[in-house]
């Protein structure tokens, strides 16, 4: 089991750290690894989040099985506007508007979720 607070990125307000903020953290702080960023201002639109997703999936590889550290991506509205990151099979951590940051069940968005990555780079040892 990997070691790693994950309260600090848990009760955080969406409009600081959104979903792909998030990500790009917890990415830097575990693994070293900078995620690309192509957008101007604190809070992406839904378009905007589909293009980073978008963009940075070169850098990912699709996953079977969901495992810490792989990336968990989710369409609404028609979208694939969404991104969290996998605590383990069964849990993931994202921000949402409504709620700010946190940890949500795999399940609850399991119609939503379009496909599980893991970065070409990062070690889930």
């Amino acid at each position: 089991m990997n070691k790693i607070n994950l309260a600090k990125y848990v009760g955080r307000d969406y409009d600081n750290y959104n979903c792909f903020t998030l990500v790009k953290e917890f990415y830097k702080d575990h693994y070293d690894i900078v995620l690309k960023d192509y957008f101007e201002g604190p809070v992406p639109s839904e378009k905007e989040v589909e293009n980073l997703i978008i963009s940075n999936k070169g850098e990912f590889i699709p996953a079977l099985v969901p495992a810490f550290g792989d990336i968990v991506t989710i369409k609404l509205w028609g979208i694939e506007c969404h991104i969290g990151v996998c605590i383990d099979d069964k849990q993931f951590l994202h921000s949402v508007k409504y709620a700010g940051s946190g940890i949500a069940q795999l399940k609850k968005y399991k119609r939503l979720i379009t496909g599980f990555y893991r970065h070409r780079e990062a070690s889930n040892d």
